[in-house]
């Protein structure tokens, strides 16, 4: 009831409002109202995203109903890099092969002889365990990886591909910024890879 007194009065404050807001903006623009008329609209435009961004998350993730049956994945295709014969490697392939029974160890390397020598000594190191060393230049480790994993994924694209990452623990935390790094890049990389499984395998120093 009432209604249109109500929107009689609050029209009229309105519009008195948005004269002030004009007046005040336009004679102090260029001493600081102009930080208002331009990053308030900017900070609600943000905010609104980011409640699209959560809204669309939570509409993508969340189930309607529970299907009828299980849920079936498919064996993972299992590779372990590994950068030299050591415990945490050693440790990282044990692993993969108590989850599948054909896991690779996988060496990236630009040194012929290094890899000569890994290959002459892994099977009294690693048993069974298949070794794939690709060569790399300049150094590079995370590129080629990528392009042996979607080489892998061409020949069946629906089977997902687990990385074992082996990674040693420091016993201080701030040693870790010494550590590790190469580990931490190519996790970042490979979480963003579609039907890849990423399973980090510490090993802690005495």
């Amino acid at each position: 009831p009432g209604w249109r007194r109500g929107l009689l009065i609050n029209g009229a404050g309105a519009l008195t409002t948005f004269a002030v807001m004009l007046v005040v903006g336009v004679s102090n623009f260029t001493r600081g109202a102009w930080l208002v008329m331009v990053l308030v609209p900017i900070l609600v435009w943000i905010l609104a995203s980011i409640h699209r961004h959560y809204e669309h998350v939570r509409r993508s993730l969340e189930l309607d109903y529970i299907p009828e049956g299980k849920e079936v994945s498919r064996d993972p295709i299992v590779i372990v890099p590994i950068a030299r014969l050591d415990r945490p490697a050693r440790q990282a392939v044990a692993f993969a092969n108590s989850i599948s029974d054909n896991a690779t160890a996988v060496h990236i390397t630009n040194d012929p002889d290094a890899a000569d020598e890994l290959r002459r000594r892994w099977p009294e190191w690693a048993g069974t365990t298949e070794l794939v060393i690709v060569e790399s230049p300049y150094r590079a480790l995370i590129g080629p990886l990528i392009a042996y994993m979607d080489a892998l994924q061409r020949q069946d694209p629906s089977r997902p591909i687990m990385v074992v990452l082996s990674e040693f623990v420091p016993r201080h935390w701030w040693e870790n910024l010494l550590h590790n790094q190469t580990a931490l890049r190519l996790k970042l990389r490979l979480f963003g890879r579609r039907n890849t499984i990423v399973a980090d395998v510490p090993y802690h120093l005495n």
